[in-house]
């Protein structure tokens, strides 16, 4: 009998904890996209990008003018020394475009991270203020391409999106 009453005891009081916890879900993407800061990163980037695809189209006419050099070298019977010459400017040409287009893909990376970084924390604290003042125990990102919901008692509830843009005031 003190067995089951504390069994019974302890199942009741584990229940009242989590009970206590109050768990909220927001779609950071929906405030992420609605930030005044990211139609000027946007823009920033595709400048950037841009300019990159532009260097990449002068750097690809450059090799198809060497590939074509080494052909006419060949179809011309030029000496083995110019044939060579040729066909090694094309190759050296063909590698350094595809190292310019890691490198620019990851440049336009790093800009990306580096102009969203404020953006980010500015939601995450707003978030996080939101949360406090709201005492949630946990905040879902729904928004996130996982969607993670353990619970959702119907439409709206506990969705802090509001709140948070609220926060932002946007």
């Amino acid at each position: 009998m003190k067995k089951i009453f504390l069994t019974t005891l302890l199942c009741l009081f584990t229940f009242s904890v989590f009970c206590q916890q109050k768990i909220g879900h927001v779609n950071s993407q929906e405030i992420m996209s609605n930030m005044p800061d990211i139609k000027i990163i946007e823009t920033k980037i595709q400048k950037e990008s841009k300019k990159m695809d532009e260097m990449y189209a002068e750097m690809m006419q450059k090799a198809q003018e060497a590939a074509q050099a080494f052909q006419k070298a060949q179809n011309d019977g030029e000496s083995e020394s110019v044939i060579k010459a040729k066909y090694e400017e094309a190759i050296n040409l063909e590698q350094r475009m595809q190292v310019f287009a890691q490198d620019a893909q990851k440049e336009l990376q790093a800009l990306q991270n580096d102009l969203l970084a404020p953006v980010v924390e500015k939601i995450q604290n707003a978030i996080n203020d939101v949360a406090k003042d709201g005492k949630y125990s946990y905040i879902l990102d729904t928004g996130s391409g996982f969607n993670v919901i353990l619970f959702n008692n119907g439409p709206g509830s506990n969705d802090i999106t509001s709140a948070v843009k609220k926060k932002l005031k946007l």
